[in-house]
């Protein structure tokens, strides 16, 4: 019997404290995501498609005029990424656990755990206003008292946010996936990333690189369609020229939010769990 089949017989269950990774655990993370991705590239890129098509379609539909509704429904908009991101969540423990994977999972946190997300979207709005209210009063206090530096104090922003991120991070996989509270797993997620602070920054750092470099190529993309345009109109047409750009955009974003979910299941994996990815 293979060290995976050994592996899939143990039954998954959560630690009762976080496990603490050694450095370069940061790296597994990585890998095992985008071995999930590539096991079933064709599944995650419908999927992925699905949810931008759905984020596309309300931003057609957002509010414009009014500041009051456009606050509104940027908060539904939040939430609707959350739902999806558990969906996304709940696929990827089917599949390296059961390994079954269908499309329809992905609304599976719709029909499951909506009640529990829009709970953690909820404690994300109160720790997001308390954490701007911080900012505020230390820009206000850097300016006026000419400390930190004068503006130097914009290179601590990332320090400041990091509790939240910490906060956030494995609190999605504990509530779809162990019934957690939300207020619960928030305290688990930041537990479990002050343990592993290392390979948490590292992957934080290594995700940024990569998102900055996917926006990078998305603008490269743009920019060779604008040269290639007449071309591309003289084979197609105007209308399939637009589809060519939108397709181009919606993958690379598709990428990013399928390998993002992916990347907070492995994480909660190996630091939460008794089997981590291997």
């Amino acid at each position: 019997m293979s060290d995976e089949q050994e592996i899939m017989e143990l039954t998954l269950e959560l630690l009762p404290e976080p496990e603490k990774r050694p450095m370069g655990d940061f790296l597994q993370w990585i890998g095992s995501a985008f071995s999930l991705y590539f096991q079933k590239i064709g599944i995650w890129l419908v999927m992925g498609l699905i949810t931008t098509a759905i984020l596309f379609g309300l931003s057609l539909v957002a509010p414009k005029k009014s500041i009051e509704l456009s606050w509104i429904f940027n908060l539904v908009n939040f939430a609707v990424q959350t739902m999806l991101a558990g969906g996304f969540i709940l696929s990827a423990a089917s599949w390296a656990e059961e390994r079954e994977l269908n499309i329809s999972y992905m609304f599976s946190a719709f029909q499951y755990k909506w009640k529990e997300l829009c709970q953690f979207v909820a404690w994300y709005l109160v720790f997001a206003i308390l954490l701007t209210i911080i900012v505020l009063v230390i820009v206000f206090y850097s300016l006026t008292m000419n400390k930190f530096f004068g503006f130097k104090w914009i290179y601590f922003m990332p320090i400041i946010y990091l509790p939240i991120s910490m906060a956030l991070w494995l609190a999605p996989s504990l509530i779809v996936l162990h019934d957690i509270a939300p207020l619960k797993a928030i305290k688990m997620s930041f537990l479990g990333c002050v343990k592993n602070i290392t390979p948490f920054i590292l992957v934080m750092i290594a995700s940024l690189v990569s998102i900055y470099s996917i926006l990078n190529m998305t603008g490269l993309f743009i920019w060779l369609t604008k040269w290639f345009n007449v071309l591309i109109i003289i084979l197609l047409s105007p209308s399939y020229s637009f589809l060519f750009l939108l397709f181009g955009i919606t993958f690379i974003s598709a990428n990013i939010m399928i390998f993002m979910s992916l990347l907070m299941y492995t994480s909660y994996r190996n630091i939460w769990t008794n089997l981590p990815m291997r």
